[in-house]
């Protein structure tokens, strides 16, 4: 019974340690997952941010990922944590026509990045899958030129 207890609090303690810092970003449902496919939360990400993690738990619907304007030749860059091949990704920045990012591939070390945006704060939307799932997981991390 205690080799259970200590594996659990160390599982707990390891996720919380790996997932809970500023950068590692989440939508939060004000009342239960909703049923509305059409759903949308937005989530500003901290100026400090330049690389962290997307998790959404059972995602539904839209967020959008707010970065700030660097003042510098900005692109937003994402790879499979886990799970993270369900969304779709697409740079929806102000004259960047909506461009839909090729898919994440699971369990790879693929990265797909948006074209750099200059002078305009990036603007990444994420869709959840039309299927409920129970999580997804991508890094994501800035690249200034």
């Amino acid at each position: 019974m205690i080799r259970i207890l200590s594996l659990y609090c160390m599982c707990v303690v390891s996720g919380a340690m790996l997932f809970g810092g500023p950068c590692d970003l989440s939508p939060v449902y004000e009342s239960g997952i909703p049923h509305d496919p059409n759903w949308s939360s937005k989530i500003s990400v901290p100026r400090s941010c330049t690389n962290g993690t997307f998790r959404w738990d059972y995602p539904r619907g839209h967020v959008a990922l707010l970065f700030e304007n660097f003042g510098r030749a900005t692109a937003a860059c994402f790879r499979d944590s886990l799970g993270g091949e369900a969304f779709s990704i697409t740079d929806v920045t102000s004259g960047h026509h909506m461009t839909q990012l090729p898919r994440l591939v699971r369990g790879s070390d693929k990265i797909v990045c948006t074209a750099a945006s200059h002078g305009q704060p990036l603007n990444i939307r994420v869709d959840a899958p039309e299927d409920i799932v129970y999580m997804g997981e991508f890094a994501y991390f800035l690249q200034f030129s």
